[in-house]
């Protein structure tokens, strides 16, 4: 599993070098923490569409450097911010 989550983060390698720690939550899904303590929670079964989409607000609105918050994409048609 953790293959396949490096294989992913290679596509966006900006995104990539910021991860910290990545925790595989119930064998299931992966949580991804970022240099600032933010959190990222991506889905089970369509991680390589939600790291498009968190990497594209990244771009757009530097999501990263807004604090430690935790940013959960694991609903297909919006991003949840805490």
């Amino acid at each position: 599993a953790a293959a396949k989550l490096v294989k992913l983060l290679e596509q966006h390698p900006w995104l990539a070098r910021n991860v910290v720690s990545a925790a595989r939550q119930g064998q299931r899904r992966w949580d991804l923490t970022f240099e600032g303590g933010a959190v990222v929670r991506l889905p089970d079964g369509y991680e390589q569409a939600a790291i498009a989409k968190f990497a594209e607000f990244e771009r757009q609105h530097a999501l990263l450097a807004r604090g430690a918050v935790t940013y959960d994409t694991r609903l297909p048609d919006r991003l949840t911010i805490r």
